[in-house]
Order: structure tokens, then C-alpha cells, then sequence
């Protein structure tokens, strides 16, 4: 039995022979073109007469907060919040929310210069809520 196992053995060992092997280049190369992600520009916009803002904002990296005294508020209500992180399919969102006993609101979302969303709300505590997906 030891002999028939060792037989088995011997027959399924392979044979290399000594020296370099040479590999020749594939004639017909595989070329794999990646095309870059679209680079796009988000920018969230607030406008109105309410006093006391409060805003939440979905970003590049995650959610954040602010309120109309602070710098979050007074860029969003001049120049807007422009963002240049997004991916397709992610969510754009902004909410402003009035602190006051009355006022008006309103948010815009921007893709590119281009109005996503827009949204408007008015009285004591009301919410102008802008959500979008990034295309």
C-alpha cells in the first residue's frame, strides 16, 4: 500500500524546467477607462423677515446646526452655504425654523446655480424645510 501511495504521489508532482520562462505582452491589452466624478456645487439659501433662525443643514460630512446670530445663519441669509463634497444620490437638506412670535422664512437649495428646491413658511415657530437628492 505504502508503494501505490507513493506512486500516486510521484504522478501528480509537475515537472519544472530550469531557466527563465519568457512571458511575451498581450498583443490586445485590456484599457479600462475610469471617468471622474462630477464636481458640483451645492449652495443652501435663506431669506425672510423671521427673527431668531434656527437652521439645520446636511453637509458633505454630516448635519449641522446654527442660529441667526451666528456665522451659519448670516452666510446662508447673504451669500448662501456652497458646498463642493456632495455625491450623487446623497440628500441635500436645510431646514430654518422661526424663533419669533411672527415673520416669514424661506430656503432654496442650489445645484450648480440651478433652483432643486424651495420651500416658504410664515408665522410664530414655523418651519421652510428644502430637501433634495444630489443628482
Amino acid at each position: 500500500m505504502t508503494a501505490v501511495l507513493g506512486l500516486l504521489f510521484v504522478s501528480s508532482c509537475t515537472v519544472f524546467e530550469p531557466g527563465p520562462k519568457v512571458i511575451e505582452p498581450d498583443p490586445d491589452p485590456v484599457v479600462v477607462t475610469v471617468e471622474a466624478p462630477a464636481v458640483h456645487t451645492v449652495t443652501y439659501h435663506v431669506d425672510g423677515s423671521a427673527s431668531g433662525v434656527s437652521l439645520t443643514a446636511q453637509t458633505p460630512m454630516g448635519t449641522t446646526q446654527g442660529v441667526s446670530d451666528g456665522p451659519l445663519a448670516k452666510q446662508a441669509r447673504h451669500q448662501g452655504l456652497g458646498f463642493n463634497g456632495f455625491r450623487s444620490g446623497d440628500l441635500l437638506y436645510i431646514s430654518a425654523q422661526n424663533g419669533g412670535a411672527a415673520g416669514a422664512l424661506s430656503c432654496e437649495i442650489r445645484v450648480d446655480g440651478v433652483v432643486v428646491s424651495s420651500r416658504a413658511a410664515a408665522g410664530a415657530f414655523s418651519i421652510a424645510t428644502c430637501q433634495a437628492t444630489m443628482p
